[in-house]
């Protein structure tokens, strides 16, 4: 093992170790907002107007947040948002404590936390980029998938609910807690050189033109993230594919508690089961692209991954139960597990290092408008019209959008640099094309 390999897979852990401290919070403080809602008698509107709220950042600071990355050290930014978010709870912490909390104040939380998280997204895509080897891109995010879901949706509500049983400010004290022990784990991550640019290897006529140095203006350096995002095909098709996910994804889960109590007769605690069972399907999902997502072709895996999130919304109505409702939800979450990592790794190896975090940006941007759509949408239709209705059309939605996209993208549509050799002889980071390139087969096949 090489001197650069031995850093990149040290890096790894502690990139893996700092997202099991602040998913797990997170778990809790996710399970913990809705009972805090439904105590004071939140009805569907109001729980609505909470996925709203959490959904408007992703649309007023993400470009922020990706210019941010690429301007400033990575590393400098997520720890500076670890520590914005551990404030963050404690204060609400306290004012749970000193009992004043209302409404407007978990609404006032949800907003403060998702504007720190977009932040936090566009600055680790670049943290991931510069702390890893590009063969190492791949593993490292399927298994950040894979244990953000395992803390955010398997144990983290479990422990939750127990927690706010005991204490509603316990869940929130931990949370606090967890970002801190995330801060310190990040701050930790070596230091290395700044990988070589992608465009110094591109053969020339492939893919959209490189913006080699930053444009000067606010606003011509966040156009430049759109400009290389929507100049690739395979990066605009996956921009496409991410907003229509998100749109029905949004609706579904704005509502996915009415359905389970309300539509279904189950029990309360049958929707927090279900949701458990669910989180099984994203566990395995992030299993299975950390080992095989390299060795498929990126077009065609996300293209079936997709056809697959949106049947299993299509079949909802067929579903009663916990287990073929949270079946349903694993497979969902699963297919969607894939096609996130998919494109991640994607973006970390194709696009260059100035521009990464304001193409991520851009993706998080149209998934953030997504959400507003959905959850807007659940909250004033969903006591119109039937749930599984609702639910089927959604899926079926996905399904058309998705199923219209099967042509891959031809070798001269790729972006700068292309897709990465992955060797062992390749320099860390390095990012590079040649006629031997698996990946540029893969996509050419």
């Amino acid at each position: 093992m090489t001197v650069s390999e031995a850093v990149s897979r040290r890096s790894g852990r502690l990139i893996l170790t700092s997202t099991s401290f602040s998913a797990l919070g997170d778990g809790f403080r996710y399970t913990a907002l809705p009972l805090m809602l439904l105590g004071i008698g939140a009805g569907t509107d109001t729980l609505s107007t909470a996925y709203v709220v959490n959904s408007i950042p992703g649309v007023l600071f993400v470009l922020f947040g990706g210019l941010l990355s690429d301007r400033y050290p990575s590393r400098r930014v997520v720890v500076a948002v670890d520590v914005i978010r551990a404030a963050a709870s404690a204060a609400f912490t306290v004012a749970l404590v000193l009992d004043v909390v209302s409404v407007w104040m978990v609404y006032a939380l949800i907003f403060a936390l998702a504007a720190a998280e977009v932040v936090y997204f566009s600055a680790m895509q670049v943290f991931i980029a510069d702390s890893l080897n590009a063969a190492d891109l791949g593993v490292v995010n399927g298994r950040l998938a894979s244990i953000t879901t395992t803390a955010n949706s398997l144990a983290g509500p479990g422990a939750g609910a127990f927690l706010y049983g005991v204490s509603p400010a316990l869940p929130f004290l931990v949370d606090a807690v967890s970002f801190v022990a995330s801060g310190l784990c990040n701050a930790r991550v070596p230091r290395r050189r700044e990988a070589p640019r992608a465009s110094s290897t591109a053969p020339s006529g492939q893919g959209p033109p490189a913006v080699t140095s930053a444009p000067p203006g606010a606003m011509k350096n966040l156009a430049a993230g759109f400009e290389v995002t929507f100049a690739d095909v395979t990066l605009r098709w996956l921009f496409v594919w991410a907003f229509v996910r998100g749109v029905a994804a949004a609706a579904v889960l704005a509502v996915l508690a009415v359905f389970v109590v309300t539509v279904r007769g189950m029990p309360v605690a049958s929707y927090g089961y279900a949701l458990a069972v669910g989180a099984v399907g994203g566990i395995a999902g992030g299993w299975l692209v950390s080992r095989y997502g390299d060795r498929v072709d990126v077009w065609t895996s996300t293209w079936v991954a997709n056809i697959v999130f949106g049947a299993s919304f299509m079949a909802m109505p067929l579903a009663h139960g916990v287990p073929a409702i949270g079946a349903l939800l694993a497979v969902n979450l699963a297919a969607a597990v894939w096609t996130a990592v998919v494109a991640a790794t994607y973006r970390q190896r194709v696009v260059e290092r100035s521009h990464l975090g304001r193409v991520s940006s851009v993706l998080r941007l149209g998934v953030g408008i997504a959400s507003i759509i959905g959850a807007g949408a659940a909250g004033l239709i969903g006591d119109a019209i039937p749930l599984d209705g609702l639910f089927f059309g959604l899926g079926l939605l996905v399904v058309l959008v998705c199923g219209s996209a099967v042509r891959r993208p031809r070798r001269h549509d790729l972006p700068p640099g292309g897709v990465p050799v992955d060797s062992e002889s390749s320099p860390a980071g390095e990012r590079h094309t040649s006629e031997a390139d698996p990946g540029m087969k893969a996509l050419d096949r």
